[in-house]
Protein backbone atom coordinates (compact mmCIF):
# COMPACT_ATOMS: atom_id res chain seq x y z
CA UNK A 1 0.00 0.00 0.00
CA UNK A 2 1.37 3.66 -1.09
CA UNK A 3 1.78 6.25 1.65
CA UNK A 4 -0.32 9.08 1.22
CA UNK A 5 2.25 11.99 1.96
CA UNK A 6 -0.64 14.78 2.17
CA UNK A 7 -1.71 16.28 4.93
CA UNK A 8 -6.05 17.04 4.86
CA UNK A 9 -6.62 20.31 6.49
CA UNK A 10 -8.95 18.83 9.63
CA UNK A 11 -5.72 17.02 10.02
CA UNK A 12 -3.74 19.51 10.22
CA UNK A 13 -5.97 21.74 12.47
CA UNK A 14 -5.58 18.65 14.91
CA UNK A 15 -1.77 18.89 14.86
CA UNK A 16 -0.66 22.32 14.24
CA UNK A 17 -3.95 24.18 15.31
CA UNK A 18 -5.81 26.76 13.41
CA UNK A 19 -4.50 28.92 10.48
CA UNK A 20 -3.77 32.43 12.10
CA UNK A 21 -0.77 34.10 10.48
CA UNK A 22 1.61 33.23 7.84
CA UNK A 23 4.78 31.61 8.80
CA UNK A 24 6.81 32.86 6.22
CA UNK A 25 5.55 36.53 5.45
CA UNK A 26 3.52 36.95 9.31
CA UNK A 27 0.46 38.51 7.35
CA UNK A 28 -2.72 37.15 8.69
CA UNK A 29 -5.38 34.93 6.80
CA UNK A 30 -8.59 36.32 5.92
CA UNK A 31 -11.52 34.89 8.07
CA UNK A 32 -13.28 34.22 4.82
CA UNK A 33 -10.39 31.75 4.15
CA UNK A 34 -9.71 29.67 7.29
CA UNK A 35 -11.55 26.57 6.45
CA UNK A 36 -11.33 23.43 3.81
CA UNK A 37 -10.52 24.14 0.65
CA UNK A 38 -13.69 23.50 -1.83
CA UNK A 39 -11.90 24.76 -5.14
CA UNK A 40 -8.67 23.81 -6.99
CA UNK A 41 -8.00 27.37 -7.44
CA UNK A 42 -6.22 29.08 -4.57
CA UNK A 43 -5.92 32.51 -3.36
CA UNK A 44 -2.63 34.10 -2.85
CA UNK A 45 -3.54 34.47 0.74
CA UNK A 46 -5.39 31.01 1.20
CA UNK A 47 -3.72 29.04 4.04
CA UNK A 48 -1.52 25.88 2.99
CA UNK A 49 -0.16 23.38 4.82
CA UNK A 50 3.90 23.54 4.30
CA UNK A 51 6.26 20.75 5.40
CA UNK A 52 9.51 23.10 6.50
CA UNK A 53 11.78 20.01 5.47
CA UNK A 54 9.80 19.25 1.95
CA UNK A 55 8.47 16.29 1.03
CA UNK A 56 11.03 15.78 -2.12
CA UNK A 57 13.48 15.73 0.47
CA UNK A 58 12.46 13.28 2.86
CA UNK A 59 10.44 15.44 5.40
CA UNK A 60 7.64 13.61 7.09
CA UNK A 61 3.80 14.55 8.40
CA UNK A 62 5.25 15.20 11.92
CA UNK A 63 3.82 18.29 13.55
CA UNK A 64 7.21 19.71 14.23
CA UNK A 65 7.69 19.55 10.25
CA UNK A 66 4.44 21.64 9.63
CA UNK A 67 3.11 24.79 9.72
CA UNK A 68 0.55 27.05 7.80
CA UNK A 69 1.57 29.34 5.28
CA UNK A 70 -0.09 31.58 2.23
CA UNK A 71 -0.72 30.13 -0.87
CA UNK A 72 1.69 32.79 -2.23
CA UNK A 73 5.00 31.97 0.19
CA UNK A 74 4.09 28.43 -0.77
CA UNK A 75 4.07 28.75 -4.13
CA UNK A 76 7.75 30.61 -3.80
CA UNK A 77 9.38 28.22 -1.78
CA UNK A 78 8.89 24.85 -3.47
CA UNK A 79 10.67 22.30 -2.38
CA UNK A 80 13.56 24.85 -0.99
CA UNK A 81 14.08 25.37 2.39
CA UNK A 82 13.98 28.66 4.14
CA UNK A 83 17.31 30.53 5.62
CA UNK A 84 16.11 31.87 9.12
CA UNK A 85 18.81 34.65 8.90
CA UNK A 86 18.58 35.90 5.32
CA UNK A 87 15.04 34.34 4.52
CA UNK A 88 16.47 33.65 1.05
CA UNK A 89 15.18 29.99 -0.16
CA UNK A 90 18.17 27.55 -0.81
CA UNK A 91 18.35 23.89 -1.97
CA UNK A 92 19.08 21.04 1.28
CA UNK A 93 22.82 20.70 0.11
CA UNK A 94 23.69 24.81 1.39
CA UNK A 95 22.52 24.07 5.39
CA UNK A 96 25.12 22.63 7.35
CA UNK A 97 24.00 19.36 9.93
CA UNK A 98 22.47 19.80 13.18
CA UNK A 99 21.78 16.15 14.55
CA UNK A 100 19.96 18.21 17.56
CA UNK A 101 17.26 19.03 14.60
CA UNK A 102 14.17 16.53 13.58
CA UNK A 103 15.23 16.96 9.91
CA UNK A 104 18.90 16.71 10.60
CA UNK A 105 19.90 20.27 8.96
CA UNK A 106 20.55 23.55 10.55
CA UNK A 107 17.74 26.17 10.41
CA UNK A 108 20.61 29.22 8.99
CA UNK A 109 22.04 28.48 5.57
CA UNK A 110 25.54 27.72 5.75
CA UNK A 111 27.32 30.95 4.56
CA UNK A 112 24.66 33.25 7.08
CA UNK A 113 26.50 30.62 9.45
CA UNK A 114 29.62 31.57 8.69
CA UNK A 115 29.49 35.09 8.37
CA UNK A 116 27.87 35.18 11.87
CA UNK A 117 30.65 33.49 13.53
CA UNK A 118 33.31 35.67 11.37
CA UNK A 119 31.12 39.40 12.73
CA UNK A 120 31.38 37.64 16.41
CA UNK A 121 34.90 36.85 16.28
CA UNK A 122 35.29 40.54 15.60
CA UNK A 123 33.68 41.45 18.70
CA UNK A 124 35.65 42.40 21.89
CA UNK A 125 33.90 39.66 23.29
CA UNK A 126 34.92 37.13 20.46
CA UNK A 127 38.03 38.32 20.62
CA UNK A 128 38.41 37.67 24.24
CA UNK A 129 37.04 34.37 24.00
CA UNK A 130 39.27 33.45 20.95
CA UNK A 131 42.03 34.51 22.99
CA UNK A 132 41.27 32.61 26.38
CA UNK A 133 40.46 29.68 23.68
CA UNK A 134 43.99 29.50 21.84
CA UNK A 135 45.92 30.09 25.54
CA UNK A 136 45.22 26.14 26.18
CA UNK A 137 46.94 23.76 24.65
CA UNK A 138 43.60 21.49 24.12
CA UNK A 139 42.03 24.80 22.10
CA UNK A 140 45.68 25.79 19.70
CA UNK A 141 45.58 21.89 19.26
CA UNK A 142 42.30 22.21 18.16
CA UNK A 143 42.93 25.02 16.27
CA UNK A 144 45.57 23.53 14.37
CA UNK A 145 43.83 20.33 13.14
CA UNK A 146 40.55 22.72 12.12
CA UNK A 147 43.28 24.58 10.35
CA UNK A 148 44.95 21.78 8.54
CA UNK A 149 41.40 20.26 7.66
CA UNK A 150 40.29 23.53 6.32
CA UNK A 151 43.61 23.39 4.07
CA UNK A 152 43.45 19.28 3.26
CA UNK A 153 40.21 20.35 1.73
CA UNK A 154 40.80 23.01 -0.46
CA UNK A 155 43.62 21.67 -1.52
CA UNK A 156 42.44 17.88 -2.11
CA UNK A 157 45.10 16.53 0.02
CA UNK A 158 44.72 13.43 2.47
CA UNK A 159 43.51 13.64 5.83
CA UNK A 160 42.89 10.76 7.49
CA UNK A 161 44.71 12.38 11.09
CA UNK A 162 42.35 13.25 14.17
CA UNK A 163 42.49 15.66 16.94
CA UNK A 164 45.40 12.87 18.85
CA UNK A 165 47.70 13.04 16.22
CA UNK A 166 47.97 17.12 16.87
CA UNK A 167 50.41 17.01 19.99
CA UNK A 168 52.32 20.34 21.34
CA UNK A 169 55.91 19.16 22.49
CA UNK A 170 55.56 17.61 26.24
CA UNK A 171 58.78 20.25 26.69
CA UNK A 172 56.99 22.66 24.93
CA UNK A 173 60.33 23.57 22.62
CA UNK A 174 60.52 22.53 19.00
CA UNK A 175 61.95 19.59 17.93
CA UNK A 176 63.71 21.26 15.32
CA UNK A 177 65.18 24.38 16.45
CA UNK A 178 64.72 23.78 20.16
CA UNK A 179 63.66 27.12 20.70
CA UNK A 180 60.51 27.78 23.54
CA UNK A 181 56.73 27.14 21.94
CA UNK A 182 54.68 30.01 22.88
CA UNK A 183 50.69 29.89 23.48
CA UNK A 184 50.66 33.72 21.83
CA UNK A 185 47.48 35.27 20.92
CA UNK A 186 49.49 36.14 17.38
CA UNK A 187 51.71 34.49 15.01
CA UNK A 188 55.45 34.75 15.86
CA UNK A 189 58.39 32.92 15.29
CA UNK A 190 58.06 30.78 18.57
CA UNK A 191 54.06 29.82 17.73
CA UNK A 192 52.86 26.13 17.52
CA UNK A 193 52.46 25.49 13.57
CA UNK A 194 51.12 21.58 12.20
CA UNK A 195 53.87 20.00 9.74
CA UNK A 196 53.80 18.10 7.35
CA UNK A 197 57.09 15.97 7.16
CA UNK A 198 56.59 15.23 3.56
CA UNK A 199 55.02 18.03 1.30
CA UNK A 200 54.38 15.33 -1.28
CA UNK A 201 51.70 13.36 1.04
CA UNK A 202 48.62 14.60 2.73
CA UNK A 203 47.84 14.98 6.77
CA UNK A 204 48.85 11.46 7.68
CA UNK A 205 49.00 10.26 11.38
CA UNK A 206 52.87 9.31 10.40
CA UNK A 207 53.34 12.56 8.30
CA UNK A 208 52.91 15.47 10.89
CA UNK A 209 54.45 17.11 13.48
CA UNK A 210 53.81 19.77 15.72
CA UNK A 211 57.25 22.38 15.35
CA UNK A 212 58.24 25.84 16.05
CA UNK A 213 56.34 28.71 13.18
CA UNK A 214 59.74 29.58 12.14
CA UNK A 215 60.85 25.94 11.77
CA UNK A 216 58.19 25.67 9.53
CA UNK A 217 58.76 28.75 7.23
CA UNK A 218 62.40 27.91 7.29
CA UNK A 219 61.61 24.33 5.89
CA UNK A 220 58.47 25.16 3.48
CA UNK A 221 58.08 22.76 0.61
CA UNK A 222 62.26 22.06 0.48
CA UNK A 223 63.17 18.59 0.24
CA UNK A 224 66.12 17.27 2.29
CA UNK A 225 68.54 16.99 -0.80
CA UNK A 226 67.89 20.88 -1.09
CA UNK A 227 67.98 21.59 3.03
CA UNK A 228 71.56 19.81 2.63
CA UNK A 229 73.14 21.62 -0.25
CA UNK A 230 71.99 24.77 1.56
CA UNK A 231 73.36 23.74 4.38
CA UNK A 232 76.62 23.10 2.48
CA UNK A 233 77.17 26.49 0.90
CA UNK A 234 76.53 28.07 4.19
CA UNK A 235 78.87 26.27 5.78
CA UNK A 236 81.24 26.73 2.73
CA UNK A 237 80.57 30.45 2.70
CA UNK A 238 81.10 30.65 6.55
CA UNK A 239 84.49 29.04 6.00
CA UNK A 240 85.57 31.15 3.31
CA UNK A 241 84.68 34.65 5.76
CA UNK A 242 86.88 33.04 8.63
CA UNK A 243 90.38 32.63 6.58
Amino acid sequence: MKYDTRVGYQRAVKLIGPPERCDMCGKKFPERLKKPMTSTHLEPDQPTIDHILPRAKGGGNAKENLRWVCFRCNSMKADRLQCTRCREYKDASAFPADKHKRNGLGSACQKCVTDFINDYYKTEKGKAKRSARNATRLGRERRMFNSAKQRAKSKKLEFTITLTDVKLPEDDLCPVLGIPILLQDYQSDNSPSLDRIDNSRGYTPENVMVISNRANRLKRNGTAEEHYRIFRYMTNQLKKDDL
